[in-house]
């Protein structure tokens, strides 16, 4: 969670109820002043006092994300504008001291002193138990009630008699000024949920929302499918979390050989890949460099977004896309295609989305394309059940998915997660070691990789797991030549190589 606002979260509700008791208790002083009687007068004037704030405090205008940090901005201009109408009724009752005695006057005083400031604090306050940055009721109105017991007493032994009850109102005035400030800096520093875009189909709902933040300037489009996050990117469009761009990362590394020499992109040889991985009869002669991903196959919804920003990257290429839902899918390909960025890449084709449960082609052998034609498959686990932490395949299913990659190929695993005191990531992989030549997972440190800010309003329900955790994905193929180069990490995730050796069984 961010927690750029901090200390700051309690301030402006603070600040508020400093202003609003200060106020209060001059209000008190003035009406009372030229009053027909001491309780009757008090009686009317609290009455007055806590009907407003409650009135306040109820009033929702049901804004939300954007809108609701547009309304706070517009309640604080009515807060400060309340308070300078008191201020210039407390002026007028000063210069003129007769005015206080009339019971217009008293009614309107009553007016300005206590409802309008207290009505449009109490709207403040409700309003902020809602917003970035100061989220919780408990906590808005315990800060209130603190500033409201140091207003009375500043008031009390302080200010008066001192200061006049106009200068007492002008700097309950400051105070408020001083919460719209504090808590304006508090929403620039954190996330907020600017509009959303909702699908219902046959995995659930799904939402595509726009994320925003202030300072440093920031727009995120974030998927949530049954209110798990699954996938998110920044303006252009590239992923945001940490396994997706160590991913990025990782292929502009195992495909820089091509870009400094190009080597041969096809093998010769055979090209059955059923067979045991040692038979020279099912063998290939596998190229000097790995096959740039020209044909990506990804599996389930994370996997399809970060293929389209793979594609994206290198500018060409075929993207097959596997989801269970199929119409879904591409609502979400077509929301977070190009981002919010300034364009200028290549345009490239819709990506060809399958209707096909990806764990009903984890699971068996069929599918609507052609073995042996993928360049690169990306697998996300999140599709599985007791994905992440205890996500595994189905029996068989490695075998399965290197049959549909060409040699040479590589196939992509995410997110693994493993939590403190549980299993050990390699149980979730466990089949790799006997079908692939070579496998590596990427590790993060413990407790870093979750470290996507997000709204306080969601939660991060891909890694809902305590510090010490720790973030990985796995890695495999049929290489590597001499001219490979798999690296030792990226973004933070350090490689543990070769899980085991040829020959185990699947």
């Amino acid at each position: 969670m961010n927690s750029a606002s901090g200390w700051r979260g309690g301030i402006p509700a603070f600040l508020i109820g400093l202003a609003l008791s200060m106020l209060g208790e001059v209000a008190a002083g003035l009406l009372l002043y030229g009053g027909p009687g001491f309780l009757p007068a008090l009686s009317v004037i609290l009455a007055v006092l806590f009907l407003s704030l409650a009135v306040g405090v109820m009033t929702d205008d049901g804004a939300r994300g954007g809108a609701a940090v547009e309304n706070a901005r517009r309640l604080w201009l009515s807060l400060l504008f309340s308070f300078s109408l008191a201020a210039v009724f407390a002026i007028g009752w000063e210069i003129f001291r007769g005015f206080g005695a009339l019971g217009l006057s008293q009614g309107i005083g009553l007016a300005f002193l206590v409802a309008l400031p207290f009505y449009f604090g109490g709207r403040m306050l409700g309003h902020l138990t809602g917003l970035p940055g100061t989220r919780g009721r408990g906590r808005v109105a315990a800060s209130a009630l603190i500033g409201a017991a140091v207003g009375a007493l500043v008031v009390g032994y302080l200010f008066f008699p001192n200061l006049s009850p106009t200068a007492v109102i002008l700097l309950s005035l400051v105070a408020v000024s001083g919460g719209a400030l504090v808590h304006g800096w508090a929403l620039d520093e954190v996330f907020w949920v600017d509009g959303s875009e909702r699908h219902v189909g046959s995995s659930g709902v799904i939402e595509i929302e726009r994320w925003l933040r202030g300072n440093p300037r920031t727009a995120h489009r974030a998927v949530l499918e049954n209110s798990r996050l699954r996938a998110l990117v920044d303006r252009g469009g590239e992923p945001v979390t940490a396994e997706e761009r160590a991913i990025l990362s990782f292929v502009e590394a195992v495909l820089q050989p091509i870009a400094d020499s190009p080597g041969p992109s096809d093998p010769t040889g055979a090209s059955d890949l059923t067979g045991p991985i040692d038979s020279p009869r099912t063998s290939p002669v596998y190229p000097e460099v790995p096959p740039a991903p020209t044909r990506i196959l990804s599996v389930g919804l994370g996997a399809g977004v970060l293929g389209e920003a793979m594609r994206r990257r290198l500018g060409s290429g075929t993207h097959d896309v596997l989801a269970s839902d199929a119409a879904g899918m591409r609502l979400i390909l077509e929301t977070l295609e190009g981002g919010e960025g300034e364009g200028g890449s290549k345009p490239l084709g819709p990506p060809r989305v399958i209707h096909l449960d990806p764990l009903v082609f984890l699971s068996q052998a069929t599918a609507p394309f052609t073995s042996g034609a993928a360049d690169w498959i990306l697998v996300d686990l999140l599709t599985l059940p007791g994905a992440p932490a205890g996500a595994s395949l189905p029996p068989g299913a490695f075998a399965r998915l290197r049959a549909h990659l060409r040699p040479g190929g590589l196939l992509v695993l995410f997110p693994l997660i493993e939590l403190p005191g549980g299993p050990d990531l390699t149980t979730s992989i466990l089949g790799v070691d006997g079908v692939f030549r070579e496998s590596s997972l990427y590790v993060g440190g413990r407790g870093e990789s979750p470290t996507v800010e997000l709204p306080e309003d969601r939660g991060y329900p891909r890694f809902p797991a305590p510090s010490g955790s720790r973030g990985a994905f796995l890695v495999a193929g049929d290489g590597p030549g001499e001219r490979w180069h798999w690296p030792e990490s990226v973004h933070g995730f350090l490689r543990v190589p070769r899980l085991g050796g040829p020959g185990r069984a699947s």
